[in-house]
């Protein structure tokens, strides 16, 4: 379909615009970051653990020691995550709509975090 084509081309004259070059070194970040990261490209099923609030709209993915949170639901949610520390790529910290202060991790809507943890995970972002 034509019309559907013409609204994916991108257009690279975009760039220009702040929240576009934003988003795009935030991808590049991302794909930085999981290229230093080995846990994250571990395939096995059995390296992760998955918890999620279905009500609240959040979840959090954890393999090794890096914990990604999304919040997919309409209202801030705060995620309790002791012992967690921004993961950065170049001094940017991987967050978007999201604030980490004192072991607690807020999420706006469409929010998402990838941090880094050092204890045994314990629930939201490890074993329920």
């Amino acid at each position: 379909d034509v019309a559907t084509f013409e609204a994916s081309v991108l257009r690279w004259d975009e760039l220009e615009r702040a929240d576009h070059a934003d988003l795009l070194r935030w991808y590049g970040d991302l794909g930085a970051y999981r290229r230093q990261r080995a846990e994250i490209t571990d395939g096995r099923w059995d390296a992760q653990h998955v918890v999620h609030d279905r009500d609240s709209g959040w979840v959090t993915v954890r393999r090794g020691g890096v914990l990604v949170a999304a919040n997919l639901g309409p209202s801030e949610v705060s995620l309790p995550v002791p012992d967690a520390m921004e993961a950065s790529v170049d001094g940017r910290a991987l967050l978007s709509g999201a604030t980490l202060d004192g072991g607690q991790l807020r999420l706006g809507p469409d929010g998402v975090a990838v941090l880094e943890v050092v204890a045994e995970p314990t629930s939201p972002g490890g074993r329920s």
